[in-house]
């Protein structure tokens, strides 16, 4: 079982699957650090949180996010899937309203 963020508990668990990178603002990822970094995850759990805003919901219902910061913590956790881990969802601090108003779930 995947180790979670545990030191803040405002983070909500989200479904990889359930989130679109829409944005990069990064456009080239060492694979060796993004290794690295899924080991350390895989070691001591997410540090810290990726930032998420709520996009609406896909045909199904399921609720679809856009990927705010943290797109390396991503691409670490959809590597840990590759490799056969239970890493399906990550904490995540759910942005709502504008820059005054930001808040997390």
């Amino acid at each position: 079982m995947p180790k979670m963020q545990q030191s803040n508990s405002l983070a909500k668990n989200i479904p990889i699957s359930q989130i679109k990178v829409t944005k990069n603002i990064r456009t080239d990822f060492d694979l060796t650090k993004i290794e690295q970094l899924a080991e350390s995850i895989s070691k001591n759990g997410l540090l810290n949180p990726i930032t998420v805003k709520k996009l609406g919901e896909d045909e199904f219902g399921n609720e679809v996010f856009e990927l705010v910061a943290g797109e390396r913590r991503l691409r670490a956790h959809q590597y840990l899937c590759e490799q056969g881990q239970n890493y399906t969802q990550i904490p995540a601090c759910i942005k709502t309203g504008n820059k005054q108003t930001t808040t997390t779930v």
